[in-house]
């Protein structure tokens, strides 16, 4: 049985979140992400997705690949 802290052990890392191109995903067996904005996607103080991002988010959605978010912000932000 694996210990917790095993099971939160990445198996990958990336510099970026668009080094993780939908090739690689699917080459895996991976079919849906759970994004969080905040710090990862976008710094707080962007409001908007920028180009880059919805061309990534684009790319996964041609690919297949499904996409929820997830923050801890509040609801306004998330939309």
């Amino acid at each position: 049985m694996k210990t917790i802290s095993a099971l939160l052990t990445p198996d990958y890392m990336f510099d970026t979140y668009d080094c993780v191109t939908p090739e690689f995903l699917s080459s895996i067996g991976i079919k849906a992400l759970l994004i969080d904005i905040d710090n990862t996607l976008a710094p707080y103080e962007q409001a908007e997705p920028d180009e880059r991002i919805q061309g990534w988010i684009a790319s996964l959605a041609r690919a297949g690949i499904k996409v929820a978010f997830v923050s801890n912000n509040n609801a306004e932000r998330v939309e």
